[in-house]
């Protein structure tokens, strides 16, 4: 009974990480992506001036991709732990963390290619706004840049989830055995 109790908490705590991480990501990406509105009073871009923004490796677009990574990690164990029906999970602690990283590092490469592509066949696209006529990747260092705060991000993420309940991976192996009826 003390268990099961154990086991409710640590889900009552996954969740509020989960979801606090995804408001925030939500927050960057609102206050980015309207921030042309939010401070027109103001008399220039909020980000840049506040932030530092710039389309590179550094600034907000980088805490923009290192907070994806993290949230798309916590995520992906998130949606396995509430339905573990799907599991791609192992047993261990780490050889799941690497299939999240893994995960997140794809979705990363994919979303880096499909910006490189829409500006190929369109022309600029996604940073347009900020810069009238570029396109949306400025160059390679902005591309790897992505890439890599995207990974450390899911890496970060992996360790909050390590933090929070080391043994979750073998837990939902347990449901899903419970489930299937194993």
């Amino acid at each position: 009974m003390e268990n099961n109790t154990q086991e409710k908490i640590q889900d009552q705590q996954f969740d509020f990480v989960f979801y606090t991480i995804l408001f925030l990501y939500c927050f960057l990406f609102v206050f980015k992506y309207f921030e042309e509105t939010m401070f027109e009073l103001a008399g220039g871009s909020g980000c840049f001036g506040i932030l530092g923004c710039d389309i590179g490796f550094f600034g907000y677009d980088g805490v923009v991709h290192f907070f994806g990574g993290l949230v798309e990690a916590v995520g992906i164990v998130w949606i396995i732990h509430k339905y573990p029906q799907y599991n791609i999970f192992k047993k261990t602690f780490f050889k799941s963390a690497l299939i999240v990283v893994g995960l997140v590092s794809l979705i990363t490469i994919l979303w880096e290619s499909q910006e490189y592509i829409a500006d190929f066949f369109e022309g600029s696209t996604l940073h347009s706004f900020v810069y009238l006529g570029a396109p949306a990747q400025s160059g390679l260092s902005d591309t790897m840049g992505d890439i890599i705060l995207g990974f450390l991000g899911s890496v970060m993420g992996v360790g909050i989830i390590g933090y929070i309940d080391k043994q979750i991976f073998s837990r939902i192996h347990t449901r899903e055995e419970e489930l299937s009826g194993k």
